[in-house]
């Protein structure tokens, strides 16, 4: 029924999606030098390897449609034009991640000041959102 070889999981998305998963929580706990919880780490790098990959799906069919029009207007350089675009929309979408782990990590600093416990406490005092 379906056609599985030995090396599936190396080929697949999947594998490639956990691995960045993986690495950008690492890289966003060292950006943010620990002050980041590794739970909003590993949301903030969920959120961008998931993009990444569903960018890099778009592009493809970006790619696929307008092809012809993007070598008949650049020539054979239309793939710098198509890499510069690429790496222009990738920095943009991290640094929207990165933002967005910051407004976690503040919102935990925010709820930790306001905690009557310390950092573990159950009790909280003030809004939650």
């Amino acid at each position: 029924m379906f056609d599985l070889d030995s090396n599936f999981l190396i080929k697949s998305d999947f594998f490639a999606l956990v691995l960045f998963i993986i690495y950008f929580s690492f890289a966003l706990r060292w950006i943010f030098k620990s002050r980041l919880a590794w739970k909003h780490a590993v949301i903030s790098a969920f959120f961008f390897s998931t993009g990444l990959f569903l960018m890099k799906r778009g592009f493809w069919l970006y790619l696929l449609t307008l092809k012809q029009s993007l070598l008949s207007n650049y020539g054979k350089a239309y793939t710098l034009v198509l890499a510069a675009v690429w790496i222009y929309l990738i920095m943009c979408f991290f640094f929207f991640i990165v933002a967005l782990a910051n407004e976690l990590t503040s919102r935990r600093r925010a709820l930790v000041a306001h905690s009557t416990k310390g950092y573990h406490g159950d009790s909280l005092e003030g809004e939650l959102n």
